[in-house]
């Protein structure tokens, strides 16, 4: 208005409406990609969108932390508008709102779960191990203290099922220098590393153990193939486990002036004769030989 301008007439006051912030973070210290609103208005209304997946966890929601003026909309998994607060878990903002606001992202781990297959071996009286995991959590595998199987060594547990669209990582059961491997269906291993995520399915890997055998010959010579002559006279060999061994027969083992009447399993040759290690027997064995004196006949010819 000019000096010196006179008359009626009508101001009209105008108004802008004010640009606020919207600012977000996440639980857990996770880096989120999103796509909604970082600035609004009074008079608008606008949606949160729910960020982009991220492995390993589980969205829950956006919730309100910060509010600077005044804020209404609606929450989530509700259809009502209402004043909002923090603490609030909100799906909507209704025009009307006012200030800056701040959302957090609710992020949950998901629990995994590891079956364990025995494979006939069994876990030790006492142990039970653990079966859950997340995708922050390394998970060091039962090792042969805690699993076992009579007549076997354990090599490890076999990756037998890994989900599609699932990541495992760990460390082979070989790797003696534990670097970290991107595991697939067929590896076998020890340790489940950070950064996994998905169910997995192991099954424990055995080898047949080779166990020593001892013949203690008393004084006779073995003359059957594949056994060696030691200093102290005994003779060994190895079996393994599952396959078993015979022992030697009558034929190959000699004692001059005697008769081969068996193997036993104890120094006192009580008990029964053995003939065969079995394919269920294990463990090192030793086995001394039983001899009968021979009995001969006499003629006395006396010459009238």
């Amino acid at each position: 208005m000019e000096i010196g301008s006179y008359g009626s007439f009508t101001l009209t006051a105008t108004w802008t409406a004010i640009t606020y912030n919207v600012t977000y973070s996440s639980t857990h210290g996770l880096t989120i990609n999103h796509s909604n609103t970082t600035q609004f208005k009074i008079t608008e209304d606008w949606y949160l969108t729910d960020p982009e997946p991220i492995s390993g966890y589980k969205f829950n929601g956006w919730k309100l932390i910060t509010i600077s003026g005044y804020a209404k909309g609606i929450k989530l998994e509700e259809s009502e508008v209402k004043e909002l607060a923090v603490g609030d878990f909100v799906s909507h903002i209704k025009n009307g709102t006012y200030g800056d606001l701040k959302f957090e992202a609710q992020w949950e781990l998901i629990p995994y779960t590891i079956i364990f297959d025995e494979n006939d071996g069994a876990f030790k009286e006492g142990f039970t191990p653990s079966t859950d995991f997340d995708i922050v959590t390394a998970v060091s595998l039962p090792d042969g203290s805690k699993i076992s199987k009579d007549g076997y060594t354990f090599n490890g547990w076999l990756v037998s099922e890994i989900g599609e669209g699932e990541l495992i990582k760990g460390i082979l059961f070989t790797d003696t220098t534990n670097s970290e491997t991107t595991l697939s269906n067929g590896t076998v291993i020890k340790q489940i590393n950070k950064g996994s995520y998905g169910n997995i399915t192991l099954t424990a890997q055995w080898s047949s153990n080779e166990y020593d055998v001892t013949l203690v010959t008393n004084g006779g010579t073995n003359n059957a193939s594949d056994w060696d002559l030691k200093a102290d006279g005994t003779y060994t060999s190895t079996y393994t486990y599952g396959e078993g061994a015979t022992l030697p027969v009558a034929s190959e083992i000699t004692k001059t002036g005697y008769t081969f009447a068996g193997w036993y399993a104890n120094a006192d040759l009580s008990g029964n004769a053995v003939t065969v290690i079995t394919t269920s027997d294990f463990g090192n064995k030793t086995f001394y030989a039983k001899w009968t004196a021979n009995e001969y006949d006499v003629t006395l010819y006396t010459n009238g």
